[in-house]
């Protein structure tokens, strides 16, 4: 689940910046995920992809537009040509980019699927954590709430690992207090019976 948690992480941030700003939420996963592709081809055990290679490469997808569209569909012989590149490091940094994609599609999964069941997904919150209006909940905690009730409603992972996985993202990103409310708010929502449903999930090929 390590590639998830970072999914998770990306998606967090995606829609605490949703909560807090009127970007549209095109914009909002284009920039989380030129950010995120980014920190992979800086980030190398060999040492970071050069510059010279992560610009052409990050730049030749419309992240806005083709925020779901695969890696490893994408042909680099333009970019080689254009830009007079190497080849053989050209097809190394697509190679990172292919292996860390399905963390960045399933984040996409969780902002969209939020995103469109959100009405759903709060009112749940609302009733499953009366004491706490959703309104009145930190940003942080309750989109932790929402990726956790979306993922459960998805069929996207086991209630254990979501809730697990929720407690965590919360302690991290909110801290204890949020580790606590999330962890009883979850617990609440196993022991209630609820049974939600949400279409969008695509399990990875």
């Amino acid at each position: 689940m390590k590639g998830r948690r970072r999914a998770r992480q990306l998606a967090l941030q995606a829609l605490y910046e949703l909560d807090s700003s009127e970007h549209p939420v095109a914009d909002v996963l284009a920039a989380r995920l030129d950010a995120y592709y980014r920190s992979v081809l800086r980030n190398q055990p060999d040492g970071p992809v050069p510059d010279r290679l992560v610009e052409p490469l990050i730049r030749a997808v419309d992240l806005r537009r083709d925020a779901e569209r695969p890696w490893s569909d994408f042909d680099p012989t333009a970019i080689v040509e254009r830009h007079g590149l190497d080849p053989a490091r050209v097809a190394f940094a697509l190679a990172q980019l292919i292996e860390h994609e399905g963390q960045g599609a399933y984040a996409v999964q969780l902002v969209r699927g939020v995103v469109r069941n959100l009405a759903a997904i709060d009112a749940v919150i609302g009733r499953i954590a009366p004491e706490w209006p959703v309104e009145q909940i930190a940003p942080v905690d309750r989109n932790c709430l929402r990726i956790a009730l979306w993922e459960i409603g998805a069929g996207a992972a086991p209630l254990r690992v979501v809730i697990n996985e929720a407690v965590e993202l919360a302690r991290r990103f909110s801290g204890e207090g949020a580790r606590r409310m999330v962890n009883g708010a979850l617990g609440a929502f196993a022991a209630s019976g609820v049974v939600l449903a949400f279409a969008g999930y695509e399990p990875a090929s």
